[in-house]
């Protein structure tokens, strides 16, 4: 017990240290590139955020990062990865990490910067995650050796990225529904058949917190978010945690 919790410590306090480093880091870069420098399609916004609409932004305000709660809040994937990759020390752990990083880097460039090429970062990276997560629960289903999964959760990240991506603006939010259905559905039917329920206090605060987040990020939509401007930092941080929970309980299921 004292070495489990003091490798929970070790890991929260690892993640935070992570998390620190990279919010200096983003600070130093944001400090020096200016709006000159960047792609021809720099578009400046005004500090709100709308997805898949850049062409919206207003031309009045210059600043880096644009948004920047919605910048510094994408930190949430990069602890949120790191997290079980530190405390399982598993191939898949690593692999899950790898793509919460691009995602942590790709969502934040979208909002700092509002250009299309980092808009392509941000849903590639989306498309990245939520797919390793359905694929790693079907290994799980199925028990795959951790390199074969791992191979797996590369390929079709990859895949689901690709193919995607280029018409990502096509039901984006059902496409993300389907992967972590079946996420959800494959570890509670791992559990079901080996009897082991373990894992459920997991999967039912992942779903919670996925469920807040598309609730107030529709909110946020709406302008009805009684925070204003935290709207869309909250659903990075309720989605980061809800995507690590997910891959926790498919890694207990077994």
């Amino acid at each position: 017990m004292i070495l489990a919790l003091s490798a929970v410590a070790g890991a929260v306090v690892f993640t935070a240290g992570a998390v620190i480093f990279m919010a200096l880091l983003f600070a130093a870069a944001f400090k020096f590139v200016r709006p000159s420098i960047l792609m021809d399609d720099y578009v400046p916004c005004a500090g709100g955020w709308h997805e898949a609409e850049l062409k919206s932004c207003s031309q009045g305000l210059l600043k880096l990062p644009q948004q920047p709660i919605n910048t510094y809040s994408n930190l949430a994937y990069l602890a949120a990865g790191l997290f079980p990759a530190i405390v399982l020390k598993t191939p898949p752990a690593y692999v899950f990490a790898a793509t919460m990083v691009y995602l942590c880097v790709g969502s934040s460039l979208y909002h700092a910067f509002s250009t299309r090429w980092a808009g392509m970062m941000d849903v590639t990276g989306i498309y990245t995650v939520f797919s390793a997560l359905a694929t790693y629960a079907a290994a799980v289903l199925t028990g795959l050796p951790d390199w074969l999964t791992s191979l797996l959760m590369f390929v079709i990240a990859g895949l689901a990225a690709y193919f995607l991506s280029p018409r990502y603006k096509q039901d984006m939010h059902l496409r993300i529904g389907i992967f972590l259905g079946l996420a959800y559905g494959l570890t509670l039917l791992h559990m079901g058949l080996r009897g082991n329920w373990g894992a459920w206090p997991f999967l039912l605060a992942s779903f919670l917190l996925f469920a807040l987040a598309f609730l107030i990020w529709n909110l946020d939509k709406k302008r009805t978010f009684p925070l204003h401007g935290w709207g869309h930092g909250f659903w990075h941080v309720f989605t980061a945690a809800g995507a690590a929970l997910v891959f926790y309980a498919a890694f207990l299921s077994a």
